[in-house]
């Protein structure tokens, strides 16, 4: 069993979406970018379960979790991306875990 954000989805990141992985993470990493750290989770999720190999939206949703507090979940994002994701800035992700 997969032990990652993805896991544990926010009622909304659970709501259907017609949206691709790709447009869930460019609005979560404006949402973040714009102080709306809930908000971006919430896109991080659901971006993070339509492609886990994507290290990008994985360090979005850490910086996310991070940002609201939640460091346990910041740290479990960072530790899929170093373990799912396949591209982005996996090197990134282990350098938030030191």
């Amino acid at each position: 069993m997969r032990e990652d954000c993805a896991q544990r989805p926010t009622p909304a990141a659970a709501a259907p979406s017609d949206k691709t992985a790709a447009q869930e993470k460019k609005a979560s990493s404006q949402l973040l970018e714009r102080g709306n750290a809930k908000g971006a989770i919430e896109a991080g999720e659901r971006s993070v379960a339509l492609d886990a190999t994507d290290g990008e939206a994985w360090l979005v949703l850490g910086a996310a979790y991070q940002q609201v507090g939640k460091n346990a979940d910041a740290r479990r994002c960072f530790n899929s991306c170093i373990k799912e994701g396949k591209h982005g800035p996996i090197s990134e992700c282990r350098a938030m875990l030191q």
